[in-house]
């Protein structure tokens, strides 16, 4: 119960979110979404602004699914970016564009709260 407790507190005191989250079996990993349940009656995300972020190319269900989760907790999902990663070993932030997306992201998310770039 302390990881949970933590959790809540971490959520509670952040100024916004940014969740990075795979596609397991065409849906959330249930590790993940167990997580979620222990805050989805608490309040924590109510009103705060959440970022998902996805890199997988092949990633088609999750998506969806967490920003459903997210607003049935009263989150305020800013717009869903999907950047995908490319399929050959590598890094991605070398891939073309993807670094450059996740700063636009980065800064979108900081202009919903009031913390400085």
């Amino acid at each position: 119960m302390a990881a949970v407790s933590a959790l809540r507190a971490a959520l509670n005191t952040a100024d916004a979110v940014l969740i990075a989250c795979p596609e397991y079996a065409h849906g959330l990993p249930g590790a993940f979404k167990n997580a979620l349940d222990w805050v989805v009656g608490s309040g924590e995300l109510s009103g705060k602004p959440v970022l998902a972020l996805n890199t997988s190319a092949r990633s088609i269900h999750a998506p969806a699914q967490l920003t459903e989760v997210l607003r049935t907790m009263d989150a305020r999902v800013l717009e869903d970016m999907l950047i995908e990663a490319p399929r050959q070993a590598g890094d991605v932030l070398d891939a073309p564009g993807v670094f450059q997306k996740l700063q636009d992201m980065w800064r979108g998310l900081l202009q919903t709260t009031d913390t400085p770039a």
